[in-house]
């Protein structure tokens, strides 16, 4: 894999994201990336909310 870094997390992060795997091979990095796009999803439409509801 070209680009790979080593990240350290808690154990108990570890645990948490195991916890939501969409399936057993799933890679931490695909959980995690697929959080961080439900994370921009979220702040977009907040963004959007505030803006119109002025």
């Amino acid at each position: 894999m070209k680009g790979v870094t080593t990240i350290q997390l808690r154990k108990s992060v570890v645990e948490e994201l195991k916890s939501i795997k969409k399936y057993h091979r799933e890679t931490y990095d695909e959980v995690i990336s697929e959080l961080i796009k439900v994370l921009i999803k979220k702040v977009s439409m907040m963004s959007l909310f505030i803006k119109y509801s002025k």
